[in-house]
């Protein structure tokens, strides 16, 4: 219960009200077991459990892992403000032994524009055996974690170039030696948002989760 708080918490990054609307094209989930088991899900297309504009969310079994909730959250194109992508996962469980890769792209964003923007990536949760992530600009690292045992949290920045329109993408890989499970949440903001207008999204991305949970 206290992973599931903090994932929750973290998950509140994923809304915001600013200036400025980052118009997005495609938002992307997809889940591998290996072994041929995987799934990807577009935002509005088949499998997608959320109907929202922004939202993509799943859950069900893929091999030897059966996930509870795992969901991609962006803040475009419905409310205004900066680019936020939010990949979160509550309890990813394994029967056994086994490597999982949980990926959230986000491709055709405009806005913010600008040749120095401050990106911030954090990452929090807890998994039984281990977790990396990476976040990806445009295709190329921008941030790494990991790997984590334990309970575990990170934020790392970054200065990248907005103009011309931009991707941005979330890459998990999650182990467990033997049966276990994982949970987590990653948000990147470009540009990095201010403390105070934080605690306000937080308010109202925790009544969005627990929502969501609710009506699966």
């Amino acid at each position: 219960m206290k992973m599931l708080k903090q994932i929750t918490a973290s998950a509140a990054f994923a809304l915001v009200f600013c200036t400025g609307t980052p118009a997005h094209a495609a938002l992307i989930l997809k889940l591998d077991a290996g072994g041929g088991n995987s799934v990807t899900i577009t935002d509005g297309g088949v499998g997608d459990l959320d109907s929202s504009s922004g939202a993509v969310s799943w859950f069900g079994s893929l091999g030897s892992w059966i996930f509870n909730f795992t969901a991609g959250i962006s803040n475009s194109p419905a409310l205004s403000g900066p680019a936020i992508l939010n990949l979160v996962s509550f309890n990813a469980t394994s029967r056994r032994g086994g490597t999982l890769t949980i990926s959230l792209m986000e491709t055709g964003l405009t806005q913010p524009a600008g040749p120095s923007m401050l990106a911030s990536t954090s990452v929090t949760g807890s998994t039984s055996g281990t977790a990396q992530f990476t976040s990806l600009f445009n295709n190329v690292a921008s941030g790494s974690f990991g790997p984590y045992t334990g309970a575990f949290n990170g934020t790392t920045h970054a200065t990248v170039d907005t103009t011309g329109g931009f991707t941005l993408t979330h890459v998990a890989t999650i182990s467990h030696s033997n049966a276990g499970s994982t949970g987590f949440s990653m948000v990147t903001n470009v540009p990095e948002p201010g403390t105070l207008a934080l605690f306000g999204i937080g308010l109202v991305a925790l009544g969005w989760v627990a929502r969501t949970r609710k009506g699966h």
